[in-house]
């Protein structure tokens, strides 16, 4: 499996969903042979991703819930977090912001246990401000824009806190704050120039 799943990743990277998508197939068959729920789980997780990358957004749906539902049933041995994400990523796509965001605050709740590990935060932050956005609920957006920012800072990640200083221009432009837009996509140029040359921005 770890082999056919390494040529998923290789294909997946150089954005060719429709190759990894068969060898991600090809995985999930075997994992349920084996019966191994983490393996299972991480197969229906990956074809769903795979299938949101082809904009086949029900048929993601379809395997990230056949993931949640499986790994539910191991009654709490599984981690639901990037299950959660994925499915609030599929319905955000779909431009279902409201059931996104039921997802996303699910992710936030699990992640908010464990304060000191800021990487899942940042990320929920993220996209809790994009859809609040999305929403026209500019006061919680900009909460989480802000808190991106400061775990961006905080783990030292200039490629986060490039996404933060995105995430705030999209902000202030819907809000039609102009010039904080200009200086927070400055701000992101700035940083994104200055990264190495492959970095692609946040990946959902």
């Amino acid at each position: 499996i770890s082999a056919l799943s390494d040529l998923a990743i290789a294909y997946s990277a150089i954005h060719r969903p429709l190759e990894a998508k068969k060898f991600y197939l090809q995985c999930a068959q075997l994992a349920a042979q084996t019966r191994e729920i983490s393996t299972v789980v991480t197969s229906l997780n990956n074809l769903g991703v795979i299938y949101s990358q082809l904009e086949q957004y029900d048929s993601a749906l379809i395997f990230l819930n056949d993931a949640l539902l499986t790994g539910e049933a191991a009654g709490g041995q599984i981690d639901p977090s990037s299950t959660y994400n994925n499915i609030g990523n599929a319905y955000f796509k779909k431009k279902l912001f409201i059931e996104a965001l039921r997802y996303f605050k699910r992710n936030y709740g699990q992640h908010m246990r464990d304060t000191l590990n800021g990487a899942p935060l940042w990320t929920d932050h993220i996209n809790l401000a994009d859809t609040y956005t999305e929403l026209r609920r500019f006061d919680s957006a900009a909460f989480h824009a802000a808190k991106a920012l400061q775990w961006a800072v905080a783990l030292g990640s200039k490629s986060k806190e490039a996404d933060s200083y995105s995430m705030l221009a999209r902000l202030n432009e819907r809000l039609g704050n102009y010039s904080k837009a200009y200086k927070y996509l400055t701000q992101w140029y700035a940083l994104d120039t200055a990264m190495a040359p492959g970095y692609t921005g946040r990946s959902y």
